[in-house]
């Protein structure tokens, strides 16, 4: 009776561990076939491992930094037909200057001759997007630091990253279930490789979206006069660029003058670091009228043309 016993737990164990191992296979194949196609060509989370194999595989040039008010307002092949430069749009949705301080060494290997810097007082008020799926995605190409103090998902083993990569799998399937029934879906894919002109606006057939104008406050545009990671990790990366003598421009993003915020603060902070720096500022945050506006901080076509001739004249 005990060598019944005895070979009954050893079925149940190998049917367990075999369970396991089908489970997890399943798993595998499920997030390689549907999340990674999700992230590459139906997301723009995908755009963040884009732009470090970028850093990997480009010698010189001119790289324009920032959120997406620089990856759909600048359109580089104007800028390059300008200026006779080699212009490249590495902006990226969601980003802020504490994410993109990550990508400080990529860019010193890949030897630009200037780095332009796009941001607004949304880069600084520690009050807007938090892209955690951005740390998590990149977590091959950088290791933790004490800067981000284990406080983002960055630094993930390959395990560690497959196991994250579920809380994708509802969107995956979702955008699935769209191109089955042939329902309207944004394509990422070369949104998210190209750093010449596609941005993602015409793509949405969006024209103007004005629905910010409703709103009686706007905290993620309040910048206070306190230090915080935001502000410090903006002058780590203009020191750390400037010490290995890459030129360094600060754009501040256009902003639509239907907005009603007090700038006092930001454009303070901004003149400070530009003169510690030597830095030069490209102002252009209400330059441009509300009938060029996307929305709040966002260009329409006709915008995102003048600004690129303005900007593409301005670094020449």
């Amino acid at each position: 009776m005990i060598i019944h016993l005895c070979n009954f737990l050893t079925s149940l164990i190998s049917c367990f561990i075999l369970s396991i191992i089908v489970g997890f296979g399943i798993y595998f194949l499920i997030i390689n076939s549907l999340v990674d196609d999700y992230i590459d060509n139906y997301s723009d989370i995908g755009r963040s491992e884009a732009i470090l194999e970028f850093y990997n595989n480009q010698r010189g040039g001119v790289f324009y930094l920032g959120s997406s008010s620089i990856k759909e307002d600048l359109d580089m092949e104007i800028i390059d037909s300008i200026n006779g430069l080699d212009n490249f749009n590495l902006g990226n949705p969601g980003s802020t200057p504490i994410r993109r301080l990550i990508e400080v060494d990529s860019i010193i290997k890949a030897s630009p001759e200037t780095v332009v810097l796009g941001v607004g007082p949304m880069s600084f008020s520690e009050k807007w997007l938090f892209p955690y799926d951005q740390y998590a995605i990149i977590s091959k190409y950088v290791e933790e630091n004490n800067f981000y103090n284990g406080s983002y998902p960055l630094g993930l083993n390959k395990f560690q990253l497959l196991l994250y990569k579920r809380k994708f799998v509802p969107s995956a399937l979702y955008i699935k279930f769209d191109l089955l029934f042939k329902r309207k879906v944004v394509f990422y894919g070369e949104y998210n490789s190209d750093f010449k002109s596609i941005n993602i606006i015409p793509q949405s057939g969006k024209k103007t979206d004005f629905n910010f104008s409703e709103k009686n406050n706007f905290p993620e545009y309040y910048v206070s006069n306190e230090t915080n990671n935001e502000k410090i990790a903006f002058e780590e990366i203009i020191k750390s660029l400037k010490e290995e003598n890459i030129d360094v421009v600060i754009i501040k993003i256009p902003l639509n003058p239907l907005l009603e915020i007090d700038l006092k603060e930001y454009d303070k902070f901004i003149e400070d670091v530009s003169k510690k720096y030597d830095v030069e500022i490209l102002d252009y945050t209400f330059v441009y009228d509300e009938n060029l506006f996307y929305d709040a901080n966002h260009l329409n076509e006709e915008g995102r043309i003048r600004f690129s001739r303005s900007v593409a004249n301005a670094i020449q």
